[in-house]
Parts: C-alpha cells; structure tokens; sequence
C-alpha cells in the first residue's frame, strides 16, 4: 500500500521492480546467457547496480519539493539564520548573552542549539544536550532514539554507519577510550512529495535485468528473498536520493556523556562535507 497520497513509498519501488521482472520473465523472445550467482554473497552488489540506474532516472524526472526538508520541533531546516533563530525562539528558546547558540528544552532534556549555514543557507541544527549525564542514562536515552527511528516506518539506516542499542552490560567509557569505538546513528527520511516516470524506471531496471538474469534464475527466487531485495533495493534508493538525514552521536569526558543531535539538510549542505 502506498504510505499516503502523494508519497512514493517502498511498496510503489517494490511494484515497479518486480512489474519490470514480470515483464522480463514474459519476453519469450531473451536469448540470455546463464550467469552463476551466489545469491548470498552477490545480489546485494548486483542490487546496488541496479539502483544506480533506477537513481539516474529519478534524477531525470523526480521533482522534490523545495520545502521537503527535516524539520526539528516542526520547523524546516532551511532558510536564513535569521529565519532559523526566530523560529526556534517562537517555540522557547532562548538567546545566551555572549553566545551564538541559543537553550531550550527538547525530548525533556535542557539543550543547547546551534545552527549551521552554508552561502547565508541553513544546512544543519546541531541539538545538544546542556548537561552531561552519567552512562546508565546516557544509555537509554541513546537507545531511546535508536529505536525510535529504527521503528519509524518513515526512515532507513544508512548503510555507511554500522549501528546497534548499546548492551547493558556495555562499558562506554572503556569502550571509547581504550578501544576507540564510536557510537553514532544516521537515518534517512522518505521525500514527501516525488513524482515519478514509472514506465522509465521499468525498462531501465527490465534491460539491468535482462543483463544479469535468465527468466529461470529470476522465476527461482522465493518471496522471501524478493522481500529482502525489495527491502535492500528501497534502503539504497531512499539513501541515494533523500535531503533529509537525522544524525545523533555520543560523546564522554571523565566519565559523563552527551548526545549530539544533527537535523541535516542536504540539499543546502556544504559540497566539502556532503
């Protein structure tokens, strides 16, 4: 189903490519020679080929919206600083003499907030928290947002960052200091409002198709693993082309701990760091 109108979601990427394979399958006309795949170990490589094409067509005819931007608290991130900091002081927070970043209260913890801009464009909120906390805190509150996108259906993990809930029984500070680990998290949103040439995206994934599989090889997939595909194929897509990216990162000194939050737009961001 899709997610809402208007919104292109992972069942419309999941009926488009296998629209595509039912098409392949029926071309009785394929002379295709038979290529071994180890589908444990090279369908994953094979469906990030795949996506490269399926991006380049939605670079040709996807319009995003302009205002399709993370927000934080409801506000987009974007605009001016100036716009940015009225905003943000519409909603409580406060100006600190002598200081650029403004304090407020976000997820029930005192924060400190400081916005990033690049060529007078607002391209980051930096959330932090404004007093540290101990480990068996910082913990939960760690894993509190982990599993909050995690389980917003709206978001992916981005496949470049490698993370998980911290155990209980996991030592942070050691962890850190002695054996260097970093915990951080990125999520990327869905686009809001994406219009889409779906007859073009089904003949490029079709002829990507037609290049790596026999009709057979594709008719021996059970659903389960077209399920995976379909899932690893959207995880991808939505990483390829989302502007919005939530970002939180842990950081401790002698033995307290903060959470740094980054709400990131992506299409002002700085071509140096993107």
């Amino acid at each position: 189903m899709w997610r809402n109108a208007g919104r292109f979601g992972k069942s419309a990427l999941v009926f488009i490519f296998f629209s595509a394979v039912s098409l392949l399958v029926s071309q009785k006309d394929l002379h295709l020679q038979c290529i071994v795949i180890d589908y444990k170990s090279e369908i994953y490589t094979v469906m990030k080929k795949m996506i490269t094409l399926i991006c380049m067509a939605f670079m040709a005819c996807a319009i995003h919206a302009q205002s399709d931007v993370i927000t934080f608290l409801g506000i987009p991130v974007d605009g001016t600083e100036a716009e940015m900091r009225e905003q943000l002081m519409a909603k409580g927070f406060k100006k600190v003499s002598g200081e650029k970043y403004l304090k407020g209260e976000y997820d029930g913890k005192e924060v400190q907030v400081t916005i990033n801009t690049e060529k007078k464009k607002v391209y980051r909120l930096m959330v932090f928290d404004a007093i540290s906390s101990d480990e068996a805190l910082i913990r939960d509150r760690y894993n509190e947002l982990f599993l909050r996108y995690s389980n917003d259906k709206s978001f992916v993990q981005s496949s470049a960052v490698s993370a998980q809930p911290i155990p209980k029984e996991e030592s942070i500070s050691t962890e850190m200091l002695t054996h260097g680990k970093v915990y951080h998290a990125a999520f990327y949103q869905d686009p809001d409002s994406t219009a889409v040439d779906n007859e073009k995206v089904q003949e490029l994934i079709k002829s990507f198709m037609a290049e790596q599989y026999t009709p057979e090889q594709i008719q021996r997939l059970s659903q389960e693993r077209k399920d995976e595909i379909a899932n690893e194929i959207y995880g991808i897509f939505l990483e390829a082309t989302s502007q919005k990216r939530v970002q939180f990162l842990l950081r401790t000194m002698s033995g307290r701990s903060a959470i740094f939050l980054f709400f990131d737009n992506l299409k002002n961001f700085p071509e140096k760091e993107n």
